[in-house]
């Protein structure tokens, strides 16, 4: 039963490993302006938390752009990265 599930463990993490950077999916996450007081709620820090789960987690399937402050990127992306 273990080297059943060891086998399967190790065929998932082959297939995993085998998607191409070209296949990577861009992220951007966007954090809006303090609309709360001190300790209230810090929406910078949970989308620098979200983006390094994500740049940790996922390294191999996405890019992670953080764009913080209410602040829009100051480079715009290619077309070829734009999905909605």
């Amino acid at each position: 039963m273990k080297q059943h599930l060891l086998l399967g463990a190790l065929a998932l993490c082959g297939g995993l490993a085998a998607v191409h950077a070209a296949d990577k999916k861009n992220v951007l996450l966007i954090a809006g302006r303090p609309s709360h007081g001190p300790g209230e709620h810090e929406h910078n820090a949970g989308i620098q938390l979200l983006a390094a789960g994500l740049k940790q987690g996922a390294s191999g399937l996405v890019d992670v752009d953080v764009s913080l402050g209410g602040k829009w990127p100051s480079r715009r992306p290619s077309p070829r990265r734009i999905r909605s």
